[in-house]
């Protein structure tokens, strides 16, 4: 670690966007696509509800639909189109054929604070937005989510003030289509960005977790939010870390 990035006075707390990306976390709950009976009686389903408590559980917190309608959700072991993708760890994936892609809706009292997982495309065209609405429907924020069209895996997340009532998956091919999900993480507790570990302590490796983060050019490493990466996303850290976690 350079000595020039611990021995710089903090400046204060830069403050950022309402939407800030997050390394990979385990959530409150977790979800793989392994526990829908209704997967056993439609091929493409017009709804699906995930994020049970438990493996088969019956209380799912978050129901999943295209945001135009339609019989567009499909949970699969494979699925091959330009090419062939398989699951990410688990026994499925999913997404959606069209309908505008995938809108997550939270139950009121489960909004999400942290949202994240493993995405990608068997289409020809990579890339996809999220987008970020609170419980009045406005949008919170929006992030690119830039990945390849390759058929290989990549994790974004994300952490949310206000917390986020639903949640918007457009894909950059046809009608939002055809962005492959698995291992999706749902938190209802508040993620503090200095914490880089995701641990609950703030220490000296936490900035080593940015540093590490910051070589790989990682979203959440732009702490300053501008699309660059610099000297000044050390300072911004560095006042994040001076502020502390509520």
């Amino acid at each position: 670690m350079s000595r020039w990035m611990i021995g710089v006075l903090s400046p204060a707390a830069v403050a950022f966007g309402q939407v800030v990306p997050v390394p990979a976390f385990t959530g409150d709950r977790s979800e793989g696509f392994t526990d829908e009976v209704n997967w056993n009686v439609c091929t493409f389903c017009e709804v699906m509800e995930f994020f049970e408590s438990s493996p088969g559980g019956t209380d799912p917190i978050c129901t999943a639909r295209a945001p135009q309608g339609g019989n567009h959700l499909h949970a699969t072991a494979s699925w091959g189109y330009y090419c062939t993708m398989f699951p990410a760890g688990t026994a499925n994936l999913f997404a959606s054929t069209g309908g505008g892609g995938v809108r997550f809706e939270f139950t009121p009292g489960f909004f999400a604070r942290r949202f994240g997982g493993f995405f990608g495309t068997n289409s020809n065209v990579g890339g996809a937005t999220a987008f970020f609405y609170d419980s009045a429907g406005t949008l919170i924020g929006s992030e690119a989510m830039p990945f390849a069209a390759d058929c290989k895996w990549n994790w974004f997340g994300w952490s949310f003030t206000p917390s986020a009532a639903a949640i918007e998956i457009v894909g950059s091919f046809t009608d939002g289509s055809y962005v492959m999900m698995d291992n999706l993480e749902w938190s209802q507790g508040l993620a503090c960005y200095a914490d880089c570990e995701d641990d609950g302590d703030l220490d000296i490796f936490d900035y080593l977790c940015f540093q590490g983060l910051f070589a790989e050019l990682n979203p959440y490493a732009d702490c300053e939010r501008d699309g660059d990466w610099d000297a000044f996303d050390f300072l911004c850290f560095q006042g994040e870390y001076a502020n502390g976690c509520d």
